[in-house]
């Protein structure tokens, strides 16, 4: 009901499409899509213009169409409602000109109706869009002459230098080769006038599409480097040096092009824009003082950055201009700097990247000490998982691996780490503990947390790490003790449980399950098999009539609404 008298023209055309995408989105069933697909077809004879009836065949095609559906958009512009005076006859989209427009009958008269449209054009960008439609009706070679004819003389006249770009692209298109060499004129004399940046892009693409002679290209490079000399905006700076570079320049016009866009880099605040200038720099076979200017640039807006993704950017073109060890150390510390206010993705580009740029022996610990100091910092955030990959690829050598394991221990004793976070420092340390020595201290360290632990999750952490480190059969009885310990003050079930899941690990005995009855969940058949296997079998025998409630289906249902007595 919204489409009807919405009128024509390209905010009604946007409105259109969002109201019948959303209409199109809810047609999910091969009925309800029959149903819409009618409906919009309906609806195509009351549009005023092409403009609106586009949006609407756009989603019909994406329903699927039969041949009575495209039968129907077809014949819509004969039930349209008549045009005002002074009207162009066909001010309509390609994209619906060529999606109802399949018969060569119905094409033929396409065509005819927008040459006559054309012929009487005026308006250089209408005409451009029209000698496209005329494209895609599939037009013969007398027709596309029509069109040449037409788009040529308005390109003669034209001085608007997007206009004309896009005329001049549209020549391109209908051929033939001579045509291009009048085409090629008129785009040089608008640009050796032009005066805004911009449109001398648009102008300078359109003489590379002519396919310009070698003199076309040294014109056409001397007007954009007139322009490139007095420009002050860094972006249309960008966008000529890349013209440049496409017409074939000599030495000389590149350390031009180089010059000034340098001049533009060195007061640059502005990241993105400092990027594009210097890819644009690098393009240009800078010198190596060309690149210590960039680099010095970059390197300044590096150091002021809040932005972690420019950050890495900037930091990936640096990498790319020769950097000096100096210059490498002080991208690293910017990164590092970055990493406490940033995590998810970015986080791990801007760690990825400091440890890249420790390439050297003194470089390496110092960049593995600032990720420790942030990993202190953080010990209970999601920054964990990042900083630890970075320490384990700066980990190279057995000392290294020693020193940072010792300090990952440190962070676990300091009681800061959530049981998520317990998790990847465990792993991290069993990782690093490479020798039997330096397994058998982290070992100790670890059994010495899990003694004093409180918090359950956190104890079930610690003893996957000390699973994975060799325990002889007295740690492993250390670790079943306080396990055990957790267990006989534990209120909450699905804590009890991954409690006893890891008293599994452990190797249980039977008289490790001699208090069951004070826990809240009971033994799980795992631990009962566990026990066995452990077991003598007279132990095992005397606590089987402890263990007989077991049999009873009441047990868990007793166990999660109240404590065993005794």
């Amino acid at each position: 009901g919204l489409l009807p008298g919405l009128g024509n023209g390209h905010e009604a055309a946007r409105f259109a499409g969002k109201v019948v995408s959303g209409v199109v989105q809810l047609a999910t069933t091969a009925q309800d899509k029959r149903q819409t697909r009618a409906a919009l077809l309906g609806l195509l004879p009351g549009q005023a213009g092409g403009w609106v009836a586009d949006e609407i065949a756009a989603c019909v095609s994406r329903l699927g169409r039969t041949a009575r559906d495209t039968g129907q958009a077809r014949d819509a512009p004969a039930r349209l409602p008549p045009r005002p005076a002074g009207a162009p006859l066909a001010d309509e989209p390609a994209g619906w000109v060529s999606w109802r427009a399949p018969a060569a009958d119905d094409n033929h008269q396409i065509r005819g109706m927008l040459l006559r449209s054309l012929a009487s054009q005026t308006n250089g960008r209408k005409a451009a869009g029209l000698a496209a439609a005329v494209l895609y009706a599939r037009p013969t070679a007398e027709e596309k002459r029509q069109a040449r004819e037409v788009l040529l003389g308005l390109l003669a006249s034209e001085t608007d230098g997007r206009t004309a770009a896009e005329l001049a692209n549209i020549v391109s298109r209908l051929g033939p080769a001579e045509d291009n060499r009048q085409t090629c004129d008129t785009l040089l004399r608008l640009l050796t006038a032009q005066s805004h940046g911009h449109a001398a892009a648009w102008l300078a693409d359109g003489v590379i599409q002519a396919g310009p002679t070698a003199d076309d290209q040294r014109q056409a490079r001397g007007a954009l480097l007139r322009l490139l000399a007095g420009q002050t905006d860094g972006h249309k700076a960008a966008r000529l040096a890349s013209r440049v570079s496409r017409l074939d320049p000599t030495a000389e016009d590149k350390r031009q092009a180089r010059h000034a866009l340098l001049a533009l880099l060195a007061g640059q605040t502005d990241g993105q824009v400092a990027l594009e200038l210097a890819r644009r720099v690098t393009r240009l076979d800078p010198t190596a003082e060309d690149k210590r200017q960039a680099r010095h640039a970059l390197l300044a807006l590096l150091a002021g950055q809040t932005d972690g993704q420019v950050a890495l950017e900037l930091a990936r073109r640096v990498t790319r201009l020769d950097p000096t060890a100096e210059d490498q150390r002080r991208t690293r510390d910017s990164l590092l700097r970055l990493l406490g206010h940033t995590d998810g993705p970015t986080a791990a580009g801007l760690v990825s990247w400091a440890v890249q740029l420790a390439a050297t022996a003194e470089d390496q610990p110092q960049t593995s000490d600032a990720l420790l100091r942030l990993l202190a910092d953080h010990a209970d955030g999601p920054l964990v998982s990042v900083l630890l990959g970075g320490l384990l690829r700066l980990a190279t050598t057995a000392e290294g691996q020693r020193q940072t394991c010792n300090a990952l221990l440190g962070l676990l004793s300091a009681g800061h780490a959530g049981a998520c976070e317990t998790a990847e420092l465990v792993a991290a340390v069993v990782s690093l503990a490479a020798t039997a020595r330096d397994k058998r201290h982290a070992l100790g360290a670890l059994l010495g947390l899990l003694a004093g632990q409180a918090d359950g999750w956190v104890a079930s952490e610690l003893v996957l790490g000390v699973v994975q480190l060799s325990p002889t059969a007295q740690d492993k009885r250390q670790a079943r003790n306080a396990l055990l310990a957790l267990l006989a003050g534990q209120a909450s079930g699905p804590l009890a449980a991954r409690l006893v899941d890891s008293l599994v690990r452990l190797d249980p005995t039977a008289s490790d399950i001699s208090t069951w009855r004070a826990w809240e969940v009971p033994p799980t058949t795992k631990l009962l098999a566990a026990v066995r296997r452990n077991s003598e079998l007279s132990a095992w025998l005397a606590a089987l009539p402890a263990l007989a409630p077991l049999s009873s289906p009441l047990v868990p249902l007793q166990n999660s609404a109240r404590r065993w007595s005794a």
